[in-house]
């Protein structure tokens, strides 16, 4: 029997020692892998054709996972090397790869985002789009590539990549008043029509008419007639939208009719919700009739 004991401490030892080795083979490997991830972003510098932007957000968003990887991949490392009673390992070079590679990534990221929706804005038909989201996306997008053209201005490259970002940005922020009038969601046919008659040709609502169309028309110099019917065109909206809304909340509205005694007549129950939205109702029509936007519905307010 001690015998067989004395065997099988010799296997656990075996076994612990040949599990130790295998761990410092893995820290090895880990290790090569993280000079490696150095490598890679060290060559981010060179790295400034935006005709490349996808490409280098690509492979900065594949070493962005290699990095979380990593740091979970620490983790299991150091568990074990306490279970041994190591001291554990530090690897600084993952962290110095993530702060490295973070600002460039945030460049391709942005860069990216603003091109793939200036391509979505740009072939949607008009007014498919909030004019104040787009306006807000640009203007995060345009302080996010500003900054980041400073912070790299000891690199000519990616300098270079944010600084012609920044100008396509700059470009399509010309458009933002044809974005923010003719590109308004409330615009109907009638405002079209109006639109027509101003500029002296047709236009008409349809799929084929895109922003980019639009702005292929040079319209710029009646931006401020356009305001005037965009701003009547967002009041009329909202009166529509404040209409529906008012119909929509009859529909679960229930009228119960009850047997008043024995009369053999018959009369309304639960009469308040009724009388608290009719009341709610007639006062929101009386606003809306007295309206200077309400012309387009009057026959509905009435």
């Amino acid at each position: 029997m001690p015998t067989i004991f004395q065997d099988h401490k010799n296997i656990i030892a075996e076994k612990v020692i040949e599990y130790q080795d295998a761990l410092k083979r893995r820290i090895e490997s880990f290790r090569r892998d993280l000079e490696l991830f150095w490598q890679q972003v060290k060559e981010y510098d060179s790295w400034g054709d935006i005709k490349n932007l996808q490409k280098y957000k690509k492979k900065a968003t594949a070493l962005d996972n290699k990095l979380v990887a990593a740091m979970e991949k620490i983790d299991h490392i150091n568990e074990e090397e306490t279970a041994y009673g190591w001291e554990l390992s530090q690897y600084p070079i993952r962290k110095q790869c993530h702060d490295k590679l973070a600002p460039y990534k945030q460049l391709y990221d942005a860069g990216q985002e603003f091109m793939d929706k200036h391509d979505l804005w740009m072939h949607s038909q008009v007014g498919m789009h909030d004019p104040e989201q787009i306006d807000d996306t640009v203007g995060l997008l345009y302080r996010t590539v500003y900054k980041l053209e400073k912070h790299f201005s000891d690199s000519y490259q990616t300098q270079r990549l944010a600084h012609d970002i920044k100008t396509r940005i700059d470009q399509f922020k010309t458009h933002l008043p044809i974005v923010q009038t003719l590109g308004n969601p409330g615009m109907k046919e009638r405002h079209w029509e109006q639109v027509s008659e101003i500029i002296g040709f047709p236009i008409r609502i349809s799929a084929e008419l895109t922003l980019e169309r639009v702005i292929d028309y040079g319209l710029d110099d009646y931006i401020q007639r356009f305001e005037t019917i965009s701003e009547s065109a967002t009041k009329e909206n909202n009166l529509e939208k404040a209409m529906i809304k008012m119909v929509n909340e009859w529909s679960d509205m229930s009228f119960v009719v009850l047997p008043y005694r024995d009369t053999g007549t018959y009369i309304l129950a639960a009469i308040d919700d009724i009388q608290v939205l009719l009341d709610d109702h007639i006062i929101k029509t009386q606003t809306m009739k007295s309206s200077l936007y309400i012309k387009p519905f009057e026959k509905d307010i009435m």
